[in-house]
Parts: structure tokens; C-alpha cells; sequence
């Protein structure tokens, strides 16, 4: 049986910023200790183009497919929270340079974060529905 191999030979201008970025891998790959065989310009390009080849398979399978949209509730719902957090850190500031530090460390008790934490979700979730 005479297997034929499906390679085909084909040139392309490679721009100079790429050849430099070859250059360095295969300089990189050579003080490594890799042989010339598996470190020249030629095996990193048809790398590079396999990779390529790859991204823009996957890219493409992920348009025929339905993205998941980020809706402006999830948006608004992301600011908020942070808007939130930001509250709970400046709350923590102006206790911690009170001279009441009894009332500082209760503040800033793990116990009181979770509670904090509890609280912005119910209001998220009352405001935004999560899904």
C-alpha cells in the first residue's frame, strides 16, 4: 500500500516583529539544550501557525454556539457590589483611625465580614435577579 502524505509546501512573507519573537524562542529552546532538529525558525512558525490554526477553530465553534450575553443586570449588579465593598472598606478606615479600638476590632471581626457579606447578596438579589 503506498500511503501519500497530505503536506503541502507553501512560502509566506513573515514580518520582522514575528521573525525577532522566532528568533528569541529558538535561542531560548538552543540554551535549553534542545537539538537543531526541534529548534529552528521552521518547526517554531509551523507551531505558531498550528496554535493559530487551533484558536481560530475554537473561535469560530464558539460563535455557532450561544454565548452567554452579560446582561445590563449583571453589569449594574457588579457595580453594585462593588459600590457595596467600597462602603464596608471605608467604614473599616474611619474605625480604625477612631481611638475606640474595642469597637474597631468587633468591626473588623471575620464574623462581622460574613454578616456583611450576607448582606450584600440579599441585596443584590433583591434588587438584580441572580442567576
Amino acid at each position: 500500500m503506498d500511503k501519500t502524505k497530505n503536506k503541502y509546501r507553501l512560502s509566506l512573507p513573515i514580518p520582522d516583529s514575528v521573525l525577532q519573537q522566532i528568533d528569541q524562542l529558538v535561542a531560548e529552546k538552543r540554551a535549553d539544550g534542545e537539538p537543531n532538529s526541534t529548534s529552528n525558525r521552521t518547526v517554531i512558525a509551523m507551531e505558531m501557525l498550528k496554535i493559530g490554526c487551533l484558536v481560530m477553530q475554537k473561535r469560530r465553534d464558539n460563535k455557532d454556539n450561544a454565548e452567554p450575553k452579560i446582561t445590563l443586570d449583571d453589569k449594574l449588579a457588579l457595580i453594585a457590589k462593588s459600590v457595596l465593598k467600597i462602603e464596608f472598606m471605608e467604614n473599616l478606615l474611619f474605625y480604625a483611625t477612631k481611638k475606640d479600638q474595642e469597637k474597631a476590632s468587633q468591626y473588623m471581626s471575620d464574623e462581622n465580614y460574613q454578616k456583611f457579606l450576607e448582606e450584600i447578596e440579599y441585596k443584590l438579589s433583591y434588587f438584580f435577579k441572580e442567576k
